[in-house]
């Protein structure tokens, strides 16, 4: 695939800034470099944009001034790589085709979001107060994800392998929070169907509205509280559930 100009691509890279003595491996290479670089999006992706970091934290927050990405880019060498959009997804790619990673992430805007896929390897999900429409995604292999003041998606979708899922403050159609081993924790959130569930931890639902609610765990308990859903299901393999 041939490489567009940078002046033609949908950002602008404005600062980078090397660092040494990173310990990250991938694919059994170890990537001993590594640098941060901040991308100015002059608009939204058609399509979305998809944000994923091999091992690290991602953090979407209002900011003002127009949408910006501050990224961690690991490689062997130092400043062998760099980021930039294919599509719409954000890649990390070295100068001579050796082995590079992306590692956290920082997403800055005060603007509304479209369609937004967010996934670590191993780190934490934060997402505070911007608004996005379409379908948020948000997953951690091992970490926690939380969600808060997203204003009104239409689908949201947040899980972890093994970490608390935390939402609070936003409305949707649609929502999905699982986690592996961790807590699953709602708070003012109107959904017309969220289904929450967790292998090992507890289910807690706070404040909340909707037509459909089906929770459970496998060890743990289910808490509701001031919460009402025209339909519940809810259920637990070893623990309590309780509703007031």
């Amino acid at each position: 695939m041939s490489r567009l100009p940078f002046a033609l691509l949908p950002f602008a890279l404005v600062s980078c800034h090397l660092h040494t003595g990173s310990r990250f491996v991938v694919d059994g290479v170890r990537l001993d470099a590594h640098h941060e670089e901040t991308l100015t999006l002059e608009s939204w992706p058609a399509g979305g944009l998809v944000l994923e970091s091999h091992q690290g934290d991602i953090t979407v927050e209002r900011g003002p001034g127009p949408i910006e990405l501050l990224v961690q880019v690991h490689e062997q060498r130092l400043g062998d790589a760099h980021v930039h959009l294919e599509g719409n997804r954000l890649v990390a790619r070295a100068t001579d085709g050796g082995t590079s990673a992306i590692g956290t992430i920082r997403l800055r805007t005060d603007r509304p979001l479209a369609d937004l896929t967010l996934a670590t390897g191993m780190g934490d999900i934060e997402f505070v107060e911007v608004e996005v429409s379409g379908r948020l995604e948000c997953s951690t292999g091992m970490g926690d994800v939380r969600v808060r003041a997203a204003g009104k998606p239409d689908a949201v979708d947040l899980s972890s392998g093994m970490g608390d899922v935390q939402a609070s403050a936003f409305a949707c159609r649609k929502l999905a929070a699982s986690s592996g081993m961790g807590d699953v924790d709602l708070d003012s959130v109107t959904a017309e169907e969220a289904r929450l569930s967790s292998g090992m931890g507890d289910v807690s639902v706070v404040r909340c509205t909707g037509k459909t609610l089906a929770a459970e765990t496998g060890l743990g308990d289910v808490d509701l509280v001031e919460t009402s859903f025209e339909t519940r299901e809810l259920s637990t393999g070893l623990g309590s559930v309780d509703s007031r």
